[in-house]
């Protein structure tokens, strides 16, 4: 689990398990504060009493800062809705033991941050404990929201029928695939970390023997262990082949196999607003590897075909990247030998009248493109993403699509097949 700080006595921000940071996050510390109060020792409670006092007077108007250094410049409601979990919980668990003064800030604290908010279904969880009636979340907007919806599912368990628990955790299951531990929520903040997505609290909800280990995941496990307990007598759930799920910007095509997971959005256009970290418009899972696209400046489509997709690119505008004129990049991971093959062998540039081949122990992939008003060159080296932790190697290969020239409106096609093998879980 992330341990304080020997100096500030605090949980530091990190980007990467290795590197620390001087901010002081409020979120993470208030987690931390309840996991100390969790372990039910009499040092643990009263250190955890002096850093709850502490943190509190960071509240201003009724909103917390993000991190200690900004105060007292509070953040948005949409950051101040996730320090609402820890506080219900510390205030669930500690309602006898903290002193009259503690208590009466937690209490005012909780209750100035809880009136900032509109009716939703997270905030009558938070204020009753109770869902409403007969209503089930959607489970089709993002990673965030289906962590804020395990967090109030959590709360829940200490006032609500546990038929209705395995009803949402049965719900929420159906859009996780097991084998590639990996949900089918959109990949809008795909950030990897030595090659792997950053897990997120779906992850520790049902794989808590893999994800305890992670230092972050630990910190918030406390929250979610009694929902943890119920979703373990949950049989196994197989994820559709085929279905659509919507963020809060994008419809996104599915495609779920045994040790695959093909996610692309249908349609997209690019605006002047730059990509945040992480952002793929197209991200393939299949056994080890990986591959993705991840930048591309014009208007897209995708259909569904058998076992892959099909997508058309538009191009619209003066040529994007003018010095390397790359404006379309796939990049796919290195794993277990997975190699792209020209005509079954090694090549750095390619006509894309060529179809590229990958092959690894699980799967082969093929792709095809074919162009309209205008002319395109293939280019294959070795890069890294950059939504990957810094590496002191290269761990992908970069399928750049190089303009040679076209028109206004060029359109290249992706045609993107797959078959996959039935294997063994060792080779998951």
């Amino acid at each position: 689990m992330l341990q304080p700080d020997s100096e500030t006595g605090w949980i530091h921000a990190y980007s990467h398990p290795t590197q620390n940071s001087h901010k002081i996050p409020l979120y993470e510390n208030f987690c931390y504060i309840y996991y100390l109060f969790s372990l039910r020792q009499k040092e643990s409670f009263e250190t955890g009493a002096i850093l709850l006092e502490k943190l509190l007077a960071y509240q201003v108007d009724g909103r917390f800062p993000r991190y200690m250094h900004e105060f007292p410049t509070p953040s948005p409601l949409g950051v101040n809705q996730w320090l609402l979990y820890p506080l219900s919980w510390i205030r669930l668990k500690t309602e006898n033991l903290l002193s009259l003064s503690i208590r009466k800030k937690l209490d005012q604290a909780f209750t100035l941050l809880i009136d900032q908010f509109a009716p939703s279904y997270h905030l009558d969880a938070l204020k009753n404990n109770t869902p409403p009636p007969n209503q089930l979340p959607s489970f089709h907007t993002g990673k965030d929201d289906i962590d804020l919806f395990i967090l109030s599912l959590s709360l829940l368990t200490n006032n609500c029928k546990e038929d209705y628990l395995l009803q949402a955790l049965s719900q929420l299951k159906g859009h996780y695939h097991s084998h590639l531990s990996m949900p089918l929520i959109p990949p809008t903040q795909a950030i990897e970390i030595d090659g792997k997505l950053i897990p997120s609290l779906i992850h520790l909800l049902f794989a808590p023997d893999k994800y305890l280990d992670d230092p972050r995941l630990a910190l918030y496990a406390p929250m979610i262990k009694p929902l943890i307990e119920i979703a373990e007598i949950l049989p196994e759930i197989t994820p559709p082949h085929l279905t659509s799920l919507r963020d809060k910007h994008y419809e996104w095509l599915v495609q779920s196999g045994q040790s695959s997971l093909l996610r692309v959005v249908k349609e997209f256009t690019y605006s002047d607003t730059p990509w945040h970290r992480g952002f793929c418009l197209l991200y393939f899972a299949f056994g080890q590897s990986s591959l993705v696209c991840n930048r591309f400046c014009g208007a897209l489509s995708t259909q569904t075909i058998e076992n892959g997709i099909e997508t058309q690119f538009t191009f619209d505008g003066p040529i994007a990247n003018d010095k390397e004129r790359e404006e379309l990049v796939f990049m796919i991971r290195k794993e277990h030998g997975c190699t792209p093959l020209i005509n079954g062998e090694r090549a750095t540039l390619f006509d894309l009248d060529q179809p590229l081949q990958l092959t690894t122990p699980t799967h082969s992939v093929q792709l095809e493109f074919e162009s309209e008003k205008g002319r395109f060159l293939g280019s294959i080296s070795l890069g890294n993403r950059p939504n990957n932790s810094p590496s002191d190697t290269l761990d992908d290969w970069v399928i750049a699509i190089r303009t040679l020239e076209r028109e206004d409106e060029a359109r290249l096609t992706l045609k993107l097949t797959y078959t996959e093998q039935v294997v063994s879980a060792s080779l998951l």
